[in-house]
């Protein structure tokens, strides 16, 4: 779990950044699905109850490295090629010019420049590093090394981006009963505070008329 304070008073409370099964400290290196559903069972609910946290997010919406832990389903994968190769046949579409990589070229600004350009291949796979960002003009069956921080991004065929993974189901699951559980509770307080108002009102009115009737002063109740 990360956690940073938050800018809402009291500062006590904090927002989870970042949670998830993570892929060390088990024998077999990474969470299985399994492992990963077991673990959002038992932290959410602590999570939502707890009135020291403010917002939480999970650790992600997509993630090709641990490879269990996608809330969506993946609409790319670097299966295809090892890390620090790309394929040979390929167009540079644009660059950050920071050899620094202090601003790192990201995958949906690649996608974009590669959509708007009919020299790249269909379904698109995307060689690009930290400060370029190439497209494959063929299949990428060819490949050779440039150097570690390349990696090559090919598009699953098929794959729908809007789609969530079972690990996402059951996370928007158990959030939207723990928003139906808040509402309940919501509904249940407005009964309550009505009838406390309405019982207020009769208590009042019940005064008023027998103030009225001692003074020989009738008013109509309506």
């Amino acid at each position: 779990l990360f956690a940073s304070n938050s800018l809402v008073p009291p500062h006590n409370i904090q927002k989870v950044t970042e949670f998830a099964c993570p892929n060390w400290g088990w024998d077999g290196g990474i969470c299985s699905e399994s492992q990963q559903s077991a673990f959002m069972k038992q932290v959410v609910p602590v999570l939502d109850n707890s009135p020291q946290v403010y917002r939480y997010a999970w650790h992600h919406a997509y993630d090709d490295t641990w490879g269990t832990n996608s809330l969506n389903e993946k609409v790319w994968t670097t299966d295809g090629v090892s890390s620090g190769y790309g394929c040979v046949n390929k167009k540079w579409l644009f660059g950050t010019g920071n050899n620094d990589g202090s601003q790192p070229i990201s995958l949906p600004n690649c996608i974009a420049a590669a959509k708007s350009d009919s020299e790249c291949y269909e379904p698109l796979i995307l060689p690009l590093d930290d400060d370029n960002c190439y497209c494959s003009t063929d299949d990428c069956s060819d490949t050779e090394y440039n150097h570690d921080w390349m990696h090559t991004y090919f598009a699953r065929n098929g794959a729908n981006s809007n789609a969530l993974t079972p690990l996402g189901r059951q996370y928007n699951g158990t959030s939207v009963g723990q928003i139906a559980t808040n509402v309940g509770r919501l509904f249940v307080a407005g009964v309550v505070v009505t009838l406390l108002f309405l019982l207020i009102k009769r208590i009042r009115e019940s005064r008023r008329s027998s103030s009225s009737y001692s003074t020989g002063t009738w008013y109509e109740m309506r």
